[in-house]
């Protein structure tokens, strides 16, 4: 079974009786996808998950959902579940906060869920579908403080003021590598509160932020869930716990949080696939050959090629893909010789590096 079979089956079941567990972790940081903004009323703070499911509703179709949505857009579909049991329909959700900037290339969204008066669950949207929100991904090659992580840690640091009791920091992908970096980057204070930080297959952290006392700190209670064929999941450095779950999905899709099977109330153990070890060492071998000023310039003139399609996100890009390839190469081909040829020698790097790691497989 799935989260959503998982809700089916423990939603009358109190956290009282079932304390929170890895699997709830999934649940909340898939429906930080969900836009809630249009669900809080005039001065309203806190909502509960059964008012936010009626008025989320009443404006949208779980048909049409169902038919146009993939991924985490399916997220609000977990709503019409978990308002019929007492496990989840009177949790709050608060401190909704959903901020794209292009020119800083950040696309951050964070939440809060309140499981107690004492208990809280903070949740940090991944990446979307806009080219904003992939650009900053990949700008975690380059250098550990983006925006969204400076965002994520200021966020956090505000709800220890303003909220009593302890602390859960969770988020899928990008989410999860935004939890890592403001519980590591908090003061010493705010981390004795945290229980628990879960990282659902995002990427590790810097190799200069893992020797931080920050991280030191807060190591033992990092738990990273990562699918069988994980591949966000094996970027950069993680020292904390991890646990490889069962995915019904192929390949870079189970990065999908919904194909991740459960039994009773845990993820399903499996083992790291050699895709995945594969692509952990191919990464690691391309990182190391490109310097992180080249790196940013790669990033910055792929999405320079992307945007002059026009489009906004990559379903966009998609729709017309014949045409926005059309305009991808044209604009390459109208690049300035020293990025194209930046551009084209790390293409080569990174299929150099894929074939040496082919090699050491083969011979071992």
């Amino acid at each position: 079974m799935n989260i959503e079979d998982y809700i089916a089956e423990q939603k009358d079941v109190p956290f009282s009786d079932l304390p929170f567990n890895e699997v709830d972790n999934g649940l909340l940081s898939e429906l930080a996808y969900m836009d809630f903004g249009g669900v809080f009323h005039d001065t309203e703070t806190m909502v509960s998950i059964g008012d936010v499911t009626d008025r989320y509703f009443a404006e949208h179709s779980a048909e049409q959902i169902r038919k146009e949505g993939v991924f985490w857009q399916l997220a609000p579909l977990l709503l019409l579940p978990m308002k019929e049991g007492v496990r989840f329909r009177d949790i709050k959700v608060s401190h909704y906060v959903n901020d794209v900037d292009a020119e800083t290339n950040m696309q951050f969204a964070a939440m809060v869920f309140h499981l107690t008066p004492h208990l809280h669950f903070v949740a940090y949207r991944g990446t979307d579908t806009t080219l904003v929100g992939w650009k900053e991904s990949l700008l975690l090659s380059t250098h550990a403080q983006i925006a969204g992580a400076h965002a994520a840690v200021r966020y956090l640091e505000h709800l220890g003021k303003e909220l009593e009791g302890d602390l859960l920091v969770g988020g899928h992908s990008k989410g999860g590598y935004f939890a890592m970096m403001a519980a590591t980057c908090c003061d010493a204070a705010l981390q004795s509160r945290i229980q628990t930080v879960y990282n659902n297959d995002g990427p590790g952290l810097h190799e200069d932020l893992i020797f931080s006392e920050g991280y030191q700190n807060i190591r033992e209670k990092i738990l990273t869930i990562v699918p069988e064929s994980s591949v966000i999941g094996q970027l950069f450095f993680n020292e904390g716990e991890h646990h490889v779950v069962k995915s019904n999905a192929k390949g870079i899709v189970q990065h999908d949080l919904f194909s991740w099977q459960v039994e009773d109330s845990h993820f399903v153990p499996a083992e790291l696939s050699k895709f995945s070890r594969f692509v952990q060492s191919a990464m690691g071998n391309w990182l190391e050959k490109v310097d992180e000023e080249s790196r940013a310039s790669i990033i910055d003139t792929v999405f320079t090629l992307l945007e002059s399609t026009g489009s906004e996100d990559f379903h966009e890009i998609a729709t017309d893909a014949l045409q926005s390839a059309q305009t991808v190469f044209k604009g390459l081909m109208q690049l300035p010789e020293e990025n194209r040829n930046e551009l084209l020698g790390a293409l080569q790097a990174l299929i150099g590096s894929s074939g040496t790691v082919v090699l050491k497989s083969i011979l071992s």
